[in-house]
């Protein structure tokens, strides 16, 4: 079954589906329809029998010509008789007939008619009781159905003998083949005509995964700009609508890749140039018997190490980030982890206003080294935009079901055109000036990356001139 194209499989399922329910009400009228047959067959034998018993017991019955003889001196000669003309008086051309004593005895059997099979005397003693049939048996002659019907002199009178009348089934069983034969044939026509409409309606309905498949064809090949549209039944429109923001979100993404591959690309030229620069002159002897510009590149050397290393730091973080580690979270006193943090830092910032405020009692389920992380990357990054003198301000409190910690400075700001890329990597809002003071343009991209592994998040707020504003935000313990 799944071998088979979606647009054959839902109609082989209905089809199926179908099978079941007709061929379910085609069984139950065949049996309902049978039953009928035997039971309107049987109860015209009775009909047919009753009236002939009547009269022929009313004329030459147990009792006497007519009831004549009193019931304790019965003419048992005659009454055989009787019985035994009853037999050939209940045969037909198609009924058969015969007459058993309550002792299951053979007392006469009709001359005329169909041979029937001879009943039990389990049989016989049950219709004395009341089960009358209608009973079936098949031989190699042909099917028979057949009735018991006990023979009284008089309602009140005990049962002096048990007629048998019965019929062939023939008709009945061509007329059951016949009502087979068209429910089958019904079915089937049914069963073909839905399939047939189901298969060109589904094909119709699925239309849109095919072009979900050759969008997907496309974008296999590297062709990214593919769409599908929402059109559709709702199922396949909102999957359309899906993977048109799958598609979006992966051009986007392999936009980023590209150009954070460029930018980290650009990021390494940059020291190795300078790296290959000083060492050249040292081959060169440039610096020979010159201890002064022997340091000098020594110095440049250093730091070009020292920036390829954090670079290099910086990638390796995002690499792990990105690929979704496991954080060692577990409940932290965050009040107690800022403040260290701010203590730590703030021999970094001697130069600027720094501005400590912490509320008491804020927990959160945290990985404690990423989160000192973020937080040193945020004040770092307000110390690197922000002149000597200015404000720098560290501040948590609770905020409804979540922590809000903000980094805010005095510095010169983030133009409108570049808040929205702050958080790109190797993005720098002024870059010869990051690039001097050493900046990878990774910090704030960690910083963020970090907030979101822990379900948190981190935005950023700015005015040209006047500052900016870093938030960051975690669910509360």
């Amino acid at each position: 079954m799944n071998r088979l194209p979606l647009r054959w499989l839902i109609p082989v399922l209905y089809g199926a589906i179908l099978l079941a329910a007709l061929g379910g009400g085609g069984a139950l009228l065949y049996a309902q329809q049978q039953q009928f047959l035997y039971d309107d067959t049987a109860a015209r034998l009775r009909d047919q029998a009753r009236p002939i018993i009547d009269r022929r017991l009313a004329v030459d019955g147990p009792s006497g010509p007519r009831g004549s003889q009193p019931p304790g001196g019965r003419d048992l000669p005659r009454q055989r008789e009787a019985l035994v003309s009853l037999a050939d008086d209940l045969a037909a051309r198609d009924i058969g007939a015969a007459i058993y004593a309550p002792d299951a005895t053979l007392i006469a059997t009709s001359t005329r008619g169909l041979a029937l099979p001879v009943p039990g005397a389990g049989t016989l003693a049950s219709a004395i009781r009341g089960l009358e049939g209608p009973f079936i048996s098949r031989d190699a002659t042909g099917g028979r159905m057949w009735v018991l019907m006990p023979v009284r002199g008089a309602p009140t009178e005990p049962v002096v003998a048990i007629a048998q009348l019965g019929t062939d089934l023939a008709p009945i069983d061509n007329a059951l083949r016949t009502l087979a034969i068209t429910l089958l044939l019904g079915v089937s026509g049914v069963l073909i005509v839905v399939t047939a409409l189901g298969v060109s309606a589904t094909r119709r309905a699925l239309r849109p995964l095919e072009r979900v498949i050759a969008a997907s064809r496309h974008i296999a090949a590297g062709d990214l700009s593919q769409r599908v549209g929402s059109a559709g039944p709702a199922e396949i429109a909102e999957l359309g609508g899906a993977f048109d923001r799958m598609v979006a979100q992966l051009d986007t993404s392999f936009a980023a890749q590209k150009r954070f591959v460029a930018d980290a690309a650009h990021e390494l030229r940059t020291p190795l140039t300078v790296l290959s620069g000083s060492i050249d002159l040292l081959r060169m002897g440039v610096a020979d018997g010159d201890e002064a510009a022997a340091d000098r590149l020594l110095g440049n050397l250093d730091v070009e190490v020292a920036r390829l290393t954090r670079l290099t730091n910086d990638l390796l973080t995002l690499g792990a980030l990105d690929a979704r580690p496991t954080l060692a979270l577990k409940p932290v006193e965050l009040s107690a982890l800022l403040r260290d943090v701010a203590e730590r830092y703030e021999p970094a910032l001697a130069d600027h206003v720094f501005t400590i405020n912490i509320a008491a009692g804020l927990r959160a389920r945290v990985d404690e080294d990423r989160l000192r992380q973020v937080v040193v990357n945020l004040l770092d990054n307000a110390r690197k935009h922000t002149p000597a003198g200015k404000g720098i301000a560290l501040r948590a409190a609770a905020e409804g079901d979540q922590v809000r910690v903000e980094v805010s400075d005095e510095g010169a700001g983030i133009s409108p055109e570049a808040l929205p890329r702050v958080f790109d990597r190797c993005h720098r809002a002024d870059d010869a000036r990051a690039r001097a003071q050493g900046g990878s343009g990774l910090g704030l991209a960690i910083a963020r990356a970090i907030a979101e592994a822990h379900h948190g998040t981190l935005t950023a707020a700015s005015v040209l001139g006047a500052g900016s504003a870093f938030v960051l935000r975690l669910p509360r313990e």
